[in-house]
Order: structure tokens, then sequence, then C-alpha cells
């Protein structure tokens, strides 16, 4: 009787299970599950409802809940996710943050917020992690973590896994929250950030259940810190690493987040509900730069300020319902943001003050991304041993912004640049009149090499055609600008041609000045063979220019010289002279000048749908079986099938021991920034420091995984372990590479050459690409207060087909483990923690030369008193960093 009892129950736990976490996004919009009290006909179930239903999920999967939260006082996801078991952080050169999954790239964990895509920025490559430093952990019901590939349950991106933050509804009882925090911020070597005391606010207040009616507002405000290099500083007054304030790069944006929001619930009747949840937030972040630390050179680059502020508007309509043996929800969800970012430099050894201003603006990037998305999910129970899921949906998604000047739909406007910074430098004119602002803002025309590669149409915009003069600009420059020797001095090499032309000097001279030249090793031969060649040209453009202006005065004048604006003090001419004299309709850099503070970009959209349908099956009392196919159609990419089969099944009956096991496909869509990029992301600091430019690549292709993972896992009273073996294989893997040319934007107009030249980089497939690992984690409770977690993961994830990248995948630790120790006094109300990551040779994309970090440590600890159920002041909170990384981070340079 005994052991009839038990096996019903199992079986009643096991539907149960499976319905409430198939059930999860009607859950999710009410950010609880009934109170935890679950009714499965005659059984009643009382548990922590959403790590119960974990547990019988075939894919591995963790609940980071409230009072997880409470324990560690985070104020963001970041402060929570990290510490999990086979999580690893990234941090590219903007400071974005990526969360990667079981050894996948960002790109490939899926974030989502109650259920839905996050918007975010348009380059999928870095993924949507930065929301982990975006989103408060106040407002935070409780966090899911699935890991392994996805896709055929919640669609593209989720190759490595999902992460799914689920929101506070509104209460049930009408509650008032304030959380108030202040932290100690040291100088640090910045005057950017003397002593201070950040703080951070969260402020909530429910309405509670009036009527049908629940309703919730809340808002917050946090400070997020810099994060400075370790190893490179500047001090003031110093000869070597000097600068005019004491400075520290910082390696990530800082500044502060705001955000204001409400939710709404009216629950028609029982089985009848509407919700509504909207968002808006406000971000104004900024980091500094500096690359130069020898000796003088320091003070002669300038500071590079980075300055981003983002705006965006989320919002969310639901409804949900039930009736017979059926439950449904349709969503509609609609989220706009707006992110600007500007650069600055900041030039004090020019003689720059604050009554001229200090700042040069030289980029100025602006994005705007919307996205609507509208799902409608039904769960169907037949009978108690089937619960199929149907689900279907179609989501728009458009970007209209400077960085996606390759997408289908251009544009071009002026910009004031004033609007954008008020602190710029303008210099002083003959006559006391005030010259321009100090702007590099430019809309350069682009044109493609023979090779495919993007170049710079300089010939449009100095010459207005699409070929060079017979004289070409820098040829001319180097004719003008080299000395030859002449009769125990020197002249220009024009000078010399000219005046043996018009007789003043016996003929070969110049051939003569030439020969000595390169005798003496003042130029080389190739210098020689151009200069001369040159004064053929000269002839040749001469002429040209001649017949295109007839009655022009040369009398002793080089109307080639006129044309450049030379300034050889034989060539007497006006502004107005030189603008009159054309070659193809205008004058030499016409088309350049009109260029000047002017930008271009591009709209580009993309359009999805998508079917899914599910089967939970429980084949016998210890086993389920989930079965999942669904069908992705793109009106860029197609469509594509995933499908997914996963089992749970409890060992020797015992539904504390359980056996996991899924093997599925999956898939990611490059994002509308790997396709249509042509950005300048950092400009040139100078010397050997090139700038980062970026262009898409609009036939990279989707990335296509096939992922076996098995597991075990089990608990008893105090102790709860867990061990996964996995494997997964990515083909047409996407990857960034440095195209091996430079971009050079008229370094030869320019006494600071360097200042011009970028690296290009791109996106490409590069095959296969294959990740191996192992995941284990302990987790004991001593005693009624103290616990601890123990967590490694081993990975070998490797690059399988492209001879010309590095064999091991970057930003990938071959051993990460994760510890944490907590104390819980619950009589007195006494809390703290204690917890570490520690990563252990990783390929680290931002090192120059691709060399391993050893190690990396992170650790926090924290002390708390909970005086009542509002209010928790945080009086110490302690950071250790230690690192080998020390170099400051720059994008992927492989």
């Amino acid at each position: 009787m005994k052991s009839h009892l038990r096996k019903a129950e199992r079986t009643a736990f096991l539907v149960c299970a499976v319905i409430t976490w198939l059930s999860a996004p009607t859950l999710a919009a009410d950010g609880s599950t009934t109170g935890g009290r679950i009714d499965t006909g005659d059984v009643v179930v009382r548990m922590d409802a959403a790590k119960e239903v974990a547990k019988y999920e075939s894919q591995s999967t963790t609940i980071i809940t409230k009072a997880d939260i409470e324990k560690k006082q985070a104020k963001s996801v970041e402060d929570l996710i990290f510490s999990e078991t086979g999580i690893t952080r990234t941090v590219d050169s903007m400071g974005r943050v990526g969360i990667a999954i079981r050894g996948a790239d960002p790109r490939h964990t899926l974030i989502l917020v109650d259920g839905q895509p996050v918007i975010s920025d348009v380059s999928k490559y870095m993924g949507a992690g930065d929301e982990a430093m975006r989103i408060g952990a106040e407002n935070i019901e409780r966090i899911e973590i699935i890991r392994g590939a996805a896709s055929a349950k919640y669609g593209a991106d989720a190759i490595g896994g999902v992460v799914n933050i689920i929101t506070r509804a509104p209460s049930d009882k009408p509650s008032f929250q304030l959380n108030a925090e202040a932290r100690y911020h040291r100088h640090d070597g910045t005057d950017e950030n003397k002593n201070t005391w950040p703080s951070n606010y969260y402020l909530r207040a429910d309405s509670g259940k009036v009527g049908n009616v629940k309703f919730s507002i809340f808002g917050s405000k946090r400070d997020i810190m810099p994060v400075y290099s370790n190893e490179r500083a500047f001090t003031k007054g110093s000869v070597l690493s000097g600068w005019y304030d004491d400075f520290r790069p910082s390696l990530r944006y800082y500044g502060t987040s705001k955000n204001i929001g409400a939710a709404l619930k009216v629950e028609i009747d029982k089985d009848h509900a509407i919700s509504f949840r909207g968002m808006k937030e406000k971000e104004d972040m900024q980091r500094r730069n500096k690359n130069s630390t020898g000796f003088i050179e320091s003070y002669f680059e300038p500071m590079q300020i980075f300055k981003r502020t983002m705006d965006r508007d989320t919002y969310g309509l639901s409804y949900t319902g039930r009736g017979g043996k059926a439950d449904w929800k349709l969503d509609v969800d609609y989220g706009k943001m707006k992110e600007r970012d500007t650069g600055v430099t900041t030039y004090y050894n020019k003689g720059r003050d604050a009554y001229s201003g200090q700042n040069g603006l030289v980029s100025l990037d602006w994005l705007e991304h919307k996205q609507l998305g509208v799902n409608a999910v039904l769960n169907y129970a037949p009978n108690g041993r089937h619960l199929f899921t149907y689900g279907l949906g179609y989501t728009e998604e458009k970007a209209d912004g400077t960085r996606l000047k390759n997408a289908p739909k251009r544009w071009i406007r002026s910009i004031d640049p004033w609007d954008y910074e008020r602190n710029l430098y303008v210099p002083i004119e003959q006559g006391g009149k005030s010259g321009e602002p100090d702007s590099s803002i430019h809309n350069y025309a682009f044109t493609y090499g023979a090779d495919g590669v993007l170049q710079w149409n300089r010939n449009l915009e100095y010459y207005n055609s699409e070929t060079a003069p017979p004289f070409p600009y820098e040829e001319y420059k180097e004719w003008t600008g080299t000395r030859l020797p002449h009769n125990g001095t020197t002249l220009p090499a024009n000078t010399i041609e000219q005046y043996e032309g018009w007789g003043y000097f016996p003929a070969g001279t110049y051939r003569n000045a030439l020969q000595e030249a390169l005798h003496n090793g003042s130029i080389t031969q190739a210098q020689h063979d151009r200069l001369l060649a040159a004064g053929a040209k000269h002839k040749a453009f001469a002429q040209i220019l001649n017949d295109l202006n007839p009655g022009y005065d040369t009398h002793y004048r080089d109307i080639v010289d006129i044309y450049y604006g030379g300034s050889d003090v034989s060539t007497a001419f006006t502004p107005e002279e030189r603008r009159n004299l054309k070659y193809n309709g205008s004058y030499f850099k016409e088309n350049y000048d009109s260029r000047k503070n002017m930008l271009s970009g591009g709209e580009a959209h993309l359009r999805k749908r998508h079917f899914f349908i599910q089967d939970a099956w429980q084949v016998n009392d210890d086993t389920i079986l989930t079965p999942v196919l669904r069908l992705d159609n793109s009106d860029k990419f197609g469509s594509r099938f995933t499908a997914q089969l996963g089992m749970t099944r409890n060992l020797g009956g015992n539904p504390h021991r359980r056996l996991k096991a899924n093997i599925g496909t999956g898939y990611a869509e490059p994002g509308l920034g790997e396709l249509y990029y042509n950005w300048e992301m950092y400009g040139s600091a100078g010397g050997s420091h090139y700038g980062w430019y970026w262009v898409g690549n609009p036939n990279l292709k989707p990335e296509k995984s096939l992922n076996f993972d098995i597991g075990i896992e089990g608990e008893n009273k105090k102790t709860f372990a867990r061990a996964s073996v996995f494997h997964n294989v990515i083909d047409d893997y996407m990857t960034t590479y440095f195209v091996g040319q430079l971009i050079d934007f008229g370094s030869y107009l320019d006494p600071n050459s360097s200042l011009s030249l970028d690296r290009l980089y791109t996106f490409k497939n590069i095959g296969k690409a294959e990740i191996t690992g192992i995941e284990a984690e302990v987790q004991h409770r001593f005693n009624s207060r103290w616990s601890a977690k123990l967590g490694y993961a081993w990975l070998h994830a490797v690059n399988k087909s492209d001879p010309d990248m590095p064999r091991q995948l970057l930003d990938r630790p071959q051993h990460k483990v994760d510890i944490s120790l907590n104390y819980e006094d619950k009589k007195h109300g006494w809390k703290a923690a204690l917890w570490g990551d520690y990563y252990i040779h990783m390929l680290d994309s931002n090192s120059v030369a691709n060399t391993y970090t050893a190690a990396d440590f992170n650790a926090d600890t924290g002390e708390w008193k909970k005086k009542n159920p509002n209010y928790r002041p945080k009086p110490s909170v302690f950071g250790i960093l230690w690192s080998r990384k020390s170099s400051v981070k720059t994008l992927r340079r492989t």
C-alpha cells in the first residue's frame, strides 16, 4: 500500500512539475507560481515552485531566487550571474559585458526579460550581456539560467543557453520599499573621480489588490563604478608617463543608470487576466583613455574621452487565460532604444585653455533601434501522460544610425558640433576673428578596391572623379617637399626643375641634383625615379588645367601650385583665385570641404516568424521525454528547422537522484551590425596606436550547432550536487578578423600623419568549432547559519577548420572555479557573504600578442544586518581584484 502511494505521488509530482515548467511564460508574467501552491487532481504539492520544477527540466537549470539576491545585496544581474558554475564574463573594448555559457560565445546566450528578448545593440557579436549591468537587482523576482542549446524551445541565439530575468509583479498586499546605499570611492590616481560617496537608490510602491486590480510603480538610480587599468597610469608633472592631471585609463564605461516603471494586472475573472508593464531607462556613461607612456611623448598624445548616453522605453501587454484542459497566453511587446556615442580629445599641450576651449570633437555616432514582438502560446493536456505546447510569433526589428552606412537604405545629414560638445577649441584667425570649432566629423566617401576591401574614395573628394589626375596631390607634395643639393645649399625639387625650365639654371641641373642626392643617401632609388618623372607629369597636368581654364594668368606662376594651394614664394594668388581654378568642375578638395560636419548612415530591418510544437511525455513513473520541433523564418536568412529531445529519469525510482540527457540542434543569426557595419569604433591615437574600423559582411550565414549533454544530479537534506558532460559542434562559426590592410583618411594632409590610419576589421564564417566540457557543483549547508558552494568547469574549445585563426577559441578559460561562503543569523538578522571566481588559462582577445592569461581572480565580501523588511543598510563592502591581465582593453587583434 505504501509503495503504491509513493508511486502515485511520484507520478503526480512529475506531471505537475512539467505542467508548471512548460507554463512558465504564463507564470512569469506574474513573477510567482500561485504562492508556491500547485494543484493536480487530488494531489496538492507545496514547494518552492521554480527551484523544484527546475529539477525536472531535462537541461541543467539554475534558479537564482530573491532570497539569493538578498544574500549578496546585489545591485545588478552582473553581481549575481558570474558566480554560477560555467558562466563566464567577457568585456570588449567598448566596456560591454558579455555572458558566455558552457564555452559558447556571448552572442550564443539568449537574454530574456519576462520571457521576451531584450532590445540592445544592433551587433550580436558580443551578445546582450551589457543588460547584466543595466538591470537593477531589486526589481527581480528570480533569474533562470538554462545551460545548453535551447533554440528549439526559445529560438535563435540560444546555442549556449538562456538567461531569463523575471521581474516582480504587483503584489496582493499594499507595500512600500525604499533601499538606499552609499559606497566610498577612493581617489585611486585620477582626478576624474575624487574621493566620493557614490549612491544607489531603489523605490517601489504596491497598491495591493483593489477589487480585481493590482498596480505597482518603481524606480532606481545606480552609480556604476569605473574599473581602472592596474598598470597604465599618468602622473601630474612627471617626465615619464606624465600628464597635466593624475589619470588612470578606465577599462569600461562608468556613470549613472536610472529607470522608472510601472506594472498593472487586471483579473477579468478567475480564469482570465490582462497585464501591462512599462519602463523608461536612461544611462549617462563615459570612459577615458591614453596609450603613450614614453618619455615626454605622453604629453603630446591627447586624452581620449568616450561618452555614451542611452534612452530606452519598453512596453508589454499580456493576456492569459485557461479553460478545460488548456491554458494560453498572448504577448505584445515593443521596445525602442536610442544611443549616442561621442569621442572627444583634449590637447592641453597645444596652448588650449578654458577661455578658448580645450576639446576637439573627433567622433559622433548614434543609433535608434526598435523591436516589435507578438507571441502566442497554447498548452493542452489531453490526458495525464502528455502535455502539448504550441507556439507561434512574429518579430520585426528596425535600426537606423551612423554605424549602418552599408545598409540598403542610406541617408546624409549635417550637424552642429556645439550640439554635442560645449567645450570645443576655437582658433583665433588673422584679424582677431574666431575660426571654426575643432571638429573632425566628416562624411567620407567610400569605394571598394579590386580585392573587395573597403577604401576611402579620396579621388572623388579631392578631384571630383573616380580617377586621379596625371600628377596627384601626394606626388605634388613629395616634389615640392623634397630638398635637393644645389651649389652648397639645398632647394625644393620643383624650384630647381622650374628654374631650369625658365632658363635661370643650366640644362641638366635637375638631373645632376637628383644623382647627387641619391649618391649621398638623402633620397632612395624609388624617390629618385618618382622625382625624375615628376616634371613630365607636372607639365601634363598643367596643360590640362590651362585648357580647362583659358585666360588664366600663369605668367611666372605655376597653375598646378595654385590648384593645390601651394606656398611657393614664386606663386602669388588669393583664395578666390584658387576656388575659381577648376578640374572636373570643382576646385581641389571642394567635395572634401563640403563634407565637413556631415554624417551618413543607414536604415535596415529584419522580419521573423516562428512556430513550434512540444510534447512533455511522461513515459512511465520515472521518465519524462520532451521532444521539440521548431520552424523559424526570416526575410534575410530564409527558413530553418531546429529540434531537441530531452530526457529526465529518476534513478532507481528515487526522485532525489536524477539522470538528465539532451540532444538538439541550434542556430544563431548575425545581427544588423555584423551585416551592415561601416563604422569607425575608435579613431587612431597616433604612433602605432591605430584606429579600429568595422565593415559588415552581408554574406554572413547563420551559425548552426549540434549539442549533446548528459548529467546526474541529486540532493539530500543538506547537500545538492550535480555533474555534467557536454559537447557542442558549431558550423559556420562566426568570428572577427583583421583583413590585413589599413584605411588611410588622408594622412599626407596632416603633419601628424599617423593620426589617420585605421585597421580594417570584418566578420566571417570560419567553418567549424567544437566545445567540449565538464561541469560540477556542490552546495552544502553545514548548520543553520553556515553554507558554502564550490563549482568547477573545464573547457576544451577549439577552432577546427581555419588555419589563420588561433586553435583555442578566444575569451574562454580552460578552467573556472567558483567558491562562496555564506553566513546567516536569522535570530538577530545578520548576514555575511564571501564569493570569488577564478579563471585559469584564457586566451584573451584583448591581448595584442594573443598570449595566455594565467589567472584572474575576483572576490567580494559583505556583511549587513536586517533591521526591518524594507531597510537593509550595508555598512561595509570590500573589493579585491588581482589580475595578470594588465593591458588596457581594446577589441580583438587577431
